[in-house]
């Protein structure tokens, strides 16, 4: 909560903030939920990102998709150019609650005040991509 009101933080800090929210999750869910982060120390130094970008991210796909220790949901969190992907498998719950998208057009337009380079957000029958321009 205190990186909210900055426009930007250190990649690097976000990437540990989600870290420790996949603690608390892995608590609450176990082995039915994981976070993979492949993101290169180099890359976490040189970047910065809005705040809170990733936990959004996280929060969406915990709460629009079923996971079980069969069927985990896994998020992974990698770069591709000059980009920051966070992909999850798609696994939507039965009966999901109704998605207003606002979140995603908040994350879209913090961007559009941030950087020219648009957030790209992709999804098919298997995985929901978003990618976010590193600044």
């Amino acid at each position: 909560m205190e990186q909210k009101d900055n426009e930007r933080v250190p990649l690097k800090t976000e990437l540990a903030f989600i870290q420790a929210y996949r603690f608390l999750l892995n608590i609450r869910f176990g082995n039915k939920f994981d976070v993979v982060i492949d993101v290169s120390e180099a890359v976490q130094q040189r970047y910065s990102i809005a705040p809170l970008t990733l936990q959004l991210l996280v929060e969406n796909a915990v709460k629009h998709n079923r996971m079980s220790a069969k069927e985990p949901l896994q998020v992974h969190i990698f770069v591709v150019g000059n980009c920051l992907v966070v992909q999850n498998n798609r696994q939507l719950r039965p009966q999901s609650e109704t998605s207003t998208g606002v979140g995603l057009q908040n994350i879209i337009n913090r961007y559009a005040l941030l950087t020219s380079s648009p957030v790209h957000i992709e999804e098919n029958k298997e995985t929901f991509v978003v990618q976010i321009p590193l600044i």
